[in-house]
């Protein structure tokens, strides 16, 4: 197996330790100085593997029966690219919106960048406003 496909099946093993809640687990995969940017959340800081535990496990807390699906893995020397959907029920409050009861699916995407064998950085996006006209946010309650 070339490095690329190691990244990528290394990325898709990091994914089913994520879909099955054992964050702990994510120290085999992610490095401890790992560094997380997205625009959909930019006042949210995720600069160390700790810090993106934290950002995991406040997620659980917004939404429950919480579905992710990886569509595409795409690797390419140390990046590796992934597409999916990410699904759940907003049964938690999200930033000032309070919890609606409603099943949100979203899609995602992003790149991840390998170091050393685990996850050092990632770049991720998703639609905020499709997320929001779902879950029937007010959102002029910004």
């Amino acid at each position: 197996m070339n490095s690329a496909q190691a990244n990528k099946e290394m990325v898709r093993k990091a994914f089913e330790v994520i879909k099955a809640l054992d964050y702990n687990k994510l120290d085999e995969f992610v490095s401890r100085d790992y560094l997380r940017h997205c625009q959909a959340t930019p006042d949210v800081e995720v600069k160390c593997l700790e810090d993106f535990k934290a950002l995991l496990r406040e997620f659980d807390k917004t939404f429950t029966e919480v579905e992710i699906r990886i569509d595409m893995l795409i690797a390419e020397d140390d990046l590796v690219a992934f597409w999916g959907t990410y699904s759940g029920n907003q049964t938690g409050p999200m930033g000032p919106f309070a919890a609606t009861g409603t099943r949100m699916v979203s899609d995602m995407g992003g790149v991840h960048r390998i170091e050393n064998g685990r996850i050092a950085e990632t770049w991720v996006t998703w639609d905020n406003l499709a997320a929001f006209q779902q879950l029937g946010v007010n959102l002029s309650q910004l």
